[in-house]
C-alpha cells in the first residue's frame, strides 16, 4: 500500500517523514516505488497538507530551517575542500568537491588548477545567497514552540471531546480537529469575555 492521499496518511507518519526524511514510510515492503517517486508524492502531500492547514506554517518553517541548517553544513564542506586544494592536489578532496558542487578541477596545469578553484568558491558562494533567500522566508519574530504530536493530539481530544486512536488519525482529519479546536477555543475566549464584561 502507497500513501498516496492525505485521507489514508496517519498524521504521526506524515511528521516522522517530515522530521527524519524517511520517505519508505510512505509504502509498505511490498511496493516497489524509487526514493525520487516518493519524494515527488511526498512533495505532493506536504503542499496539500499546507493548503490544509494554512495558518499553522510550523511544519513549513521546520522543513526551511532543515534546509539551511543543510546547507550550512554543504557551505563549510566546500569551502574547506577549496581551502585545502589551495595547498594541496588531493584526488579524494577534489572528488569530494566535484560531487558536492558539480564542478571539474583541472590537474594538469597549474592555472587552471587555481581557475577552477576560483569557480568553485563562486558556486559555494552561491550557497549563501540560497541561505539567505530561504532565512527571508521565515517569520521574523521566532516564537515558535516545538510540542510533540502526541501531546497536540491529546489536547486537541481533550478540547474537541473527541476520542480517537493517535497512531491511525489521518491527516485530513488532524486539520479538520485542529480547525475545531481553534474554534471552540475561540468560541469560548469570546464566552468569558462577555462574562467579564458583564
Amino acid at each position: 500500500m502507497i500513501y498516496n492521499t492525505l485521507d489514508y496518511l496517519p498524521i504521526k507518519i506524515f511528521i516522522k517523514i517530515q522530521e527524519t526524511g524517511n520517505l519508505s514510510l510512505l509504502a509498505t515492503v511490498d511496493e516497489d516505488v524509487s526514493n525520487e517517486e516518493l519524494q515527488i508524492l511526498f512533495d505532493k502531500l506536504s503542499d496539500e497538507f499546507q493548503q490544509l492547514n494554512g495558518e499553522d506554517n510550523s511544519s513549513r518553517n521546520f522543513m526551511i530551517l532543515k534546509e539551511i541548517s543543510h546547507l550550512e553544513a554543504k557551505l563549510k564542506t566546500a569551502m574547506c575542500g577549496i581551502e585545502i586544494l589551495r595547498f594541496e592536489a588531493n584526488n579524494s578532496v577534489m572528488l569530494a568537491l566535484s560531487e558536492l558542487l558539480n564542478v571539474t578541477i583541472r590537474t594538469n596545469r597549474t592555472d587552471y588548477y587555481f581557475k577552477d578553484l576560483e569557480r568553485a568558491e563562486s558556486k559555494a558562494r552561491l550557497i549563501n545567497k540560497s541561505i539567505e533567500k530561504l532565512r527571508d522566508q521565515l517569520p521574523k519574530k521566532e516564537e515558535t514552540k516545538f510540542d510533540s504530536i502526541d501531546d497536540t493530539l491529546a489536547a486537541i481530544a481533550m478540547i474537541t471531546g473527541v476520542s480517537f486512536d493517535f497512531n491511525a488519525l489521518s491527516c485530513t482529519a488532524y486539520a479538520a480537529l485542529i480547525k475545531q479546536t481553534k474554534q471552540k477555543v475561540k468560541a469560548q475566549e469570546e464566552s468569558i469575555n462577555k462574562l467579564k464584561n458583564k
